[in-house]
């Protein structure tokens, strides 16, 4: 699904089957394209299932899709 961020910028987000966010592209000028694809990898390392529509809503902050639950350790963060 793709979120349009202003006159040539969009947004890709790719979904598994499972609902989680695998994957995000960008394209376009300026500093909202970096700044969404920096929360989308977030996204991503969080393991998040967001709702699509609200993922292609520009209306909807992509911050506001953020887990506010502290994330478990690693393996490499837990090792001695």
């Amino acid at each position: 699904m793709s979120r349009a961020l202003g006159v040539g910028a969009t947004l890709d987000f790719h979904l598994h089957a499972d609902g989680r966010l695998v994957g995000a592209s960008g394209f376009g000028q300026g500093e909202s394209v970096a700044r969404d694809l920096k929360l989308a990898r977030l996204l991503i390392e969080q393991g998040a299932r967001p709702d699509p529509g609200r993922l292609a809503d520009p209306a909807c902050k992509l911050k506001a899709l953020l887990s506010r639950a502290p994330q478990p350790a690693t393996e490499l963060e837990a090792a001695p």
